[in-house]
């Protein structure tokens, strides 16, 4: 059964705390990731769309940016290991 309730809470426009909320830019991780997986999807229908005319199903909205290992020093250091990105989805 549904049950619907009015909230009973002071609107924030009307309150003394300001409102907080995440901003994510050009260089943030997921920004990145979010960028590069739908450029990997606008490349693979236009792969599919040139040999088989038709665009298939898939899903390559996942992705990761998976970082490496370094020893940092001031005015230097030494990457261990870089990072890689990751993308995760199936396709035809």
């Amino acid at each position: 059964m549904l049950k619907i309730t009015q909230a009973n809470f002071l609107p924030i426009e009307k309150s003394e705390f300001p409102e907080i909320c995440e901003r994510k830019g050009v260089g943030h991780p997921d920004t990145v990731c979010d960028a590069v997986a739908d450029a990997c999807s606008r490349a693979l229908c236009l792969y599919y769309l040139e040999n088989f005319d038709r665009v298939y199903h898939h899903n390559v909205d996942k992705a990761a940016l998976v970082g490496g290992t370094a020893k940092p020093k001031f005015g230097g250091g030494l990457i261990i290991q870089p990072q890689y990105f990751l993308i995760v989805g199936r396709a035809i």
